[in-house]
């Protein structure tokens, strides 16, 4: 619209240009990125069994169901299976490595690996002090980074 302003001027021009620009399949194809270009990360391993590695996030601000507000999500990174955990968005360290406990390590065994985004309850003193004494080794991803997180975040997008 810039552009055009500084030559040309008609009645509704910018209602004309919208209209042109959002019919207009090369234009609508050729979309400008509507957020900040991520760094490259390094991939994570590829795993040989189920339930060696995971990644796992949270859904939050959902409407309040039976005092929860969020859902926390456990995906065995093999054979894609999850577990979907009620709780709330005010989830503290101790109350996650508790859940974990009890739909992870008590159903499935203790893991190698672990993949998650860098939300503060992930990146506690009490997490990083629990994975070095279980050995897990976490892997960190940005928040909403799919080239990391994909399965994950594409899992999120089905649950909601």
């Amino acid at each position: 619209m810039k552009l055009l302003s500084r030559n040309y001027h008609f009645p509704n021009m910018y209602k004309f240009v919208k209209q042109y620009v959002t019919s207009y399949d090369l234009c609508s194809q050729a979309k400008p990125p509507q957020h900040q270009c991520m760094g490259e990360l390094a991939s994570i391993p590829i795993l040989d069994a189920p339930w060696r590695g995971i990644s796992c996030d949270f859904i939050v601000d959902l409407p309040e169901s039976s005092g929860y507000d969020a859902i926390l999500i456990f995906i065995d990174r093999f054979i894609k299976m999850c577990h979907l955990v009620s709780c709330n968005k005010t989830i503290n360290a101790p109350r996650f490595i508790q859940l974990f406990f009890k739909y992870v390590v008590a159903l499935h065994g203790l893991l190698n690996s672990l993949v998650s985004d860098c939300g503060s309850v992930f990146t506690s003193h009490f997490w990083k002090s629990l994975s070095a004494l279980l050995g897990i080794n976490p892997h960190l991803s940005i928040v909403f980074h799919p080239q990391t997180n994909g399965q994950t975040q594409r899992m999120n997008q089905i649950v909601k």
